[in-house]
């Protein structure tokens, strides 16, 4: 019963387009259902030890983050209530900051306990679903976005097709070149998962990962039998072409995003730098200069103390952030250099050991576009990173790669 629940509370937590699209009403908090997931995972993962355990020989990293999660609670809980008299709500909501990165690392060291090819393919089922959504959501007003009430979803986003699940894609792009004939990319249904997530992450429009695609399919081009690819990769081009083609031709707004984001620097209108940077960053770079030269990284900042203010734009009001869009930014802000320098060895501990391949070309991209993206913290991708690994580099899988029984 509990394995079902599990499965059930894993596709809730991801089977929407964006994470902020329901809210659970708390005493004093708002909690999505995504943060639910992540609080509730591991708790019902342990409370199904036994039933199928499998584990990931990783003595190092288990210990490392026993360590990370006891500063981390010590540190919001006491340290920054005797140096800022933070209140115990405020500990929690800067723990939730970083719970999808503290969810993900204790599932991966307790090992799930449920069979893997389960969970991968429930988070599979629930990406189809948010992708799915996302695309209807643009023909259809539908009722999964609290802030959008009756307004069009494309005029809202600028013309981007959001997607809270937008970096699978990538897991898609690997899987499109690698790994065929494995239990996790065999078949129509997984197939299909592949090439969706990949449109979908084009069709965010998100300079940073728009570059990093291209140059994980160069990447995986040359590191695999051009001559047999080719076919795979005339395919895959035609389908995409075909499909942004008749989006930008049919939406407005779309084609308005796409000229103002990625054409205007293909043709050199402007630099990347004007683009992504100038009149558009800076001020969160002042603030982020401020916090770290006022000695705010040594344990963090309260939560109720932002990195930044962003100045009113956009018909907005001027809004205290309390998080960038940098992941290790948002780590020694929050947390403090200890936490940092222990999430970063952690990593470092998965690279080194990831027998698989796919967590390592992962993280690289991941670590190229955490300057950007928040991917290594507070995003889904964390725990895709995570669940591959461990897909990837558990004991039964290893056997079986090996012929052990």
């Amino acid at each position: 019963m509990i394995k079902y629940l599990f499965l059930f509370i894993l596709f809730v937590s991801f089977c929407l387009p964006t994470n902020t699209s329901f809210y659970i009403e708390l005493p004093g908090i708002q909690l999505k259902y995504s943060e639910l997931g992540f609080l509730l995972l591991p708790i019902l993962n342990l409370l199904c030890k036994g039933e199928n355990q499998q584990v990931a020989n990783l003595k190092s990293f288990n210990i490392n983050i026993a360590v990370l999660l006891s500063i981390v609670l010590i540190n919001e809980f006491v340290i920054k209530y005797v140096v800022f008299s933070q209140s115990p709500s405020d500990a929690f909501k800067s723990i939730r900051i970083g719970l999808p990165l503290f969810s993900s690392f204790i599932l991966l060291k307790t090992g799930f306990n449920i069979d893997i090819k389960l969970v991968w393919k429930t988070l599979c089922m629930a990406v189809l679903v948010s992708i799915s959504l996302s695309f209807i959501s643009v023909f259809f007003p539908l009722p999964i976005f609290t802030k959008l009430e009756n307004e069009d979803v494309l005029l809202y986003s600028g013309g981007r097709i959001m997607n809270s699940n937008a970096a699978f894609g990538f897991i898609g792009l690997y899987f499109s070149f690698n790994k065929k004939g494995e239990w996790f990319n065999s078949g129509k249904f997984y197939n299909s998962v592949y090439l969706l997530s990949i449109i979908s992450l084009l069709a965010t429009f998100n300079r940073t990962y728009l570059a990093l695609f291209v140059l994980a399919t160069i990447y995986l081009v040359v590191s695999n039998n051009l001559l047999k690819m080719t076919p795979k990769i005339i395919f895959l081009s035609l389908v995409i072409i075909i499909i942004f083609s008749t989006i930008y031709n049919s939406f407005e707004i779309v084609r308005l995003q796409i000229d103002r984001r990625i054409l205007s620097i293909l043709i050199s209108d402007q630099s990347i730098y004007e683009s992504a940077i100038s009149n558009n960053r800076e001020f969160i770079y002042d603030g982020i200069r401020d916090k770290l030269a006022q000695f705010h990284w040594v344990i963090g900042l309260p939560y109720d103390m932002p990195i930044f203010i962003r100045p009113a734009m956009f018909g907005l009001d001027a809004t205290n952030m309390k998080t960038t869009d940098t992941s290790f930014v948002n780590i020694i802000l929050r947390f403090g250099i200890i936490p940092l320098f222990l999430i970063i060895k952690s990593y470092i501990i998965l690279f080194r050991r990831d027998i698989g391949g796919i967590f390592r070309f992962l993280f690289l991209i991941f670590l190229l576009a955490c300057w950007n993206i928040d991917c290594l913290l507070q995003h889904n991708s964390v725990f895709f990173l995570v669940l591959v690994f461990f897909m990837t580099n558990n004991k039964d899988y290893l056997f079986s790669k090996l012929n052990i029984k």
